[in-house]
């Protein structure tokens, strides 16, 4: 069994909120809700990614405007900040 049957089965929980817990499970696996979630889902990535270049973007016309010591200095100050950041 699972969490799900668990709570559905559970005589402690009230029988509404096991009722309302079928009909949400049920709408989870309607195409129409599953539609809603996937589109949500591509303009939340879309976003993201337009994010993404505009960071790349800035980060390549500094580095553009560096001499090469200090592009390099801070290349590797953003990679111990990603590394201890993001990793």
């Amino acid at each position: 069994m699972n969490i799900l049957d668990d709570t559905l089965n559970d005589k402690n929980i009230s029988k509404d909120f096991r009722d309302a817990l079928r009909e949400g499970t049920k709408m989870l696996n309607e195409p129409e809700f599953s539609k809603i979630v996937d589109d949500a889902e591509k303009e939340v990535n879309e976003d993201v990614e337009v994010i993404f270049l505009n960071v790349i973007s800035q980060l390549r016309e500094t580095f553009n405007k560096l001499n090469n010591d200090d592009n390099y200095k801070l290349n590797l100050k953003l990679k111990a900040w990603f590394n201890k950041n993001v990793i």
